[in-house]
């Protein structure tokens, strides 16, 4: 079988339904939150050992993560801005946007004090 064939026949494309109480949904989505899964991975799991693809990040972990994404995204604005400046240096035309530079110091500024207050460091 080629890698093709065999990514195509692992392709998980098929639904099974399954008829639940609401009750019994609720009771499997708790369980397959507390394990960190899907509700559709943690199912797979139990019933037949596979293992799950992902595991769902924490909500802790995913604040982190979103704050790390947001932390990244400034940095490169900064960066890209201290490129520009470096290129065009020594020209007359060009004019440093302070605006600019401000607000990302603001953001940058926002982003580290989140970062410190979820980790507990206020300081």
């Amino acid at each position: 079988m080629t890698q093709i064939e065999k990514a195509a026949a692992e392709k998980r494309s098929v639904t099974v339904p399954v008829r639940v109480t609401v009750t019994e949904k609720i009771k499997l989505k708790t369980l397959a939150d507390e394990a960190g899964f899907t509700l559709s991975d943690w199912i797979r799991s139990k019933a037949i050992g596979s293992k799950p693809l992902l595991r769902k990040p924490s909500p802790d972990r995913e604040i982190l993560l979103r704050l790390l994404a947001a932390y990244g995204k400034a940095s490169s604005n900064l960066n890209q801005l201290q490129r520009s400046i470096n290129r065009k240096q020594y020209t007359e035309e060009f004019e440093l946007p302070l605006a600019y530079i401000k607000s990302l110091l603001m953001e940058m500024k926002e982003l580290t004090e989140q970062l410190r207050n979820a980790f507990g460091n206020s300081n």
